[in-house]
């Protein structure tokens, strides 16, 4: 089993990774348990509240709080604040695993992470693509297998 992780569900404003996370959490539980691993669920992603989203990325020690989920925007190239928590996290002893929503978890919207953001989180850790549209649950649910997957 991986000591200590952060499982990162990556998209852009809007793009449903507070839904994902919060029917993940069959609602607005901070900790859920997945094969007796518990995770601390952060909804609040760094494109929300940077500051506050960066302080509590700096206060996580694996010691204390071994097991994540994390809201995250692949904001790489143009934030060094995002690239320092990345590298931060993993100095701490973290791996680190990123959920990709493709695209926006909109019918009708053409948002979508580019191959460079994609290029760009592979330096940090492993990244899993989830393509297309789903409806919520569904997300969750491949969230959920995705997460059982890396936290062996």
């Amino acid at each position: 089993m991986v000591k200590a992780c952060v499982v990162f569900v990556v998209g852009h404003r809007r793009w449903g990774k507070s839904t994902t996370l919060s029917t993940l959490a069959e609602g607005m539980r901070r900790y859920i348990s997945l094969d007796s691993v518990e995770f601390f669920i952060q909804r609040m992603s760094n494109d929300d509240e940077p500051p506050k989203f960066y302080k509590k990325m700096r206060e996580a020690k694996p010691a204390d709080v071994p097991h994540l989920i994390v809201a995250f925007c692949p904001t790489l190239r143009d934030d060094s604040q995002a690239r320092q928590c990345l590298i931060g996290l993993r100095r701490r002893g973290y791996a680190l695993f990123f959920w990709v929503m493709r695209q926006q978890q909109k019918p009708g919207t053409t948002g979508t992470i580019t191959p460079e953001e994609i290029k760009s989180l592979k330096k940090y850790g492993s990244v899993k693509v989830s393509k297309g549209l789903a409806e919520k649950s569904r997300r969750a649910k491949a969230l959920r297998h995705f997460i059982r997957k890396v936290v062996k």
